[in-house]
């Protein structure tokens, strides 16, 4: 990511997908809701199902678009990390969880967590900027990838988080 595109991120709130990912993260969600729209279909008018069924594919539809709509957004907490301690935790929690490094700047870092189902993996992003750390993990956009992280976002977060605390309070503690 270029300074300007994490400016941008910054400003939006959101992870700036390049045109291609933005692309291939919505053609994913179409190839997920073409047969669940033609299952519906088929249940209602050949089958005759009621509509309690067709109603839970629609209401699971606009979960997962919801989910689409939500992934990219940055959570925003306040940080005392220097450029090189954000580098060193981003550094120990990648290899502590056997993360592939993209980029671990001063300011910046991405990787991608291997998943066995998930086949494109789940990047995770952050960025220090003004005192502030913006986190995310989500789905790393592509046609391929499965939409389901079961948890691994919300892992992924806590345990930059842990590493980000545990680096300030080594840093900090006095000597005696």
């Amino acid at each position: 990511m270029t300074s300007r595109e994490i400016n941008r991120s910054i400003r939006t709130g959101k992870v700036q997908l390049t045109p291609g990912e933005r692309v291939e993260h919505w053609v994913n969600f179409l190839f997920l809701s073409i047969p669940l729209v033609a299952v519906a279909f088929v249940l209602h008018y050949d089958l005759r199902v009621d509509g309690f069924l067709i109603f839970g594919i629609v209401v699971f539809l606009l979960l997962l678009l919801r989910h689409k709509l939500v992934s990219p957004r940055l959570e925003v907490y306040r940080s005392g990390l220097t450029d090189q301690q954000f580098k060193r935790a981003n550094q120990a929690v990648a290899v502590g969880n056997e993360w592939i490094i993209l980029s671990n700047r001063k300011s910046y870092f991405c990787a991608i967590q291997q998943v066995g189902w998930q086949w494109d993996g789940i990047r995770i992003t952050a960025i220090l900027k003004e005192e502030k750390l913006y986190l995310n993990s989500m789905v790393n956009p592509s046609v391929r990838a499965n939409p389901f992280t079961l948890g691994w976002n919300r892992k992924n977060k806590a345990a930059l988080i842990r590493q980000y605390q545990s680096i300030l309070a080594r840093d900090t503690q006095v000597d005696p």
